[in-house]
């Protein structure tokens, strides 16, 4: 079952474990976490999504990784829902096999 996390919570833990990649250390860089956008529960249950973030673009194979394993581990709170009623409803979990 996955975790349920308010969005400024979850955006700073997203940011957390794309700055614990390898790459990213090794590389000694930063980098920094969009804002997490919650979505209608799709077919897999996943109802938030990340798009793209800040900094060198070397890392944007890995950290779409990283995301996806997030939506599977982490669900954005009911919270967000209020915010969110008019977001589109464009499939998100298009790159899971990224």
């Amino acid at each position: 079952m996955s975790q349920a996390m308010r969005a400024a919570a979850l955006k700073r833990l997203v940011e957390a474990r794309m700055n614990e990649l390898a790459e990213v250390q090794e590389d000694d860089e930063r980098v920094f976490a969009n804002e997490v956008e919650w979505h209608p529960p799709d077919g897999s249950g996943r109802n938030w999504d990340m798009h793209g973030y800040r900094g060198p673009r070397s890392y944007a194979t890995e950290i779409r990784r990283l995301v996806n394993r997030m939506r599977r581990e982490y669900t954005l709170s009911e919270e967000a829902e209020a915010g969110s009623a008019e977001y589109s409803s464009l499939p998100h979990d298009a790159c899971d096999s990224c």
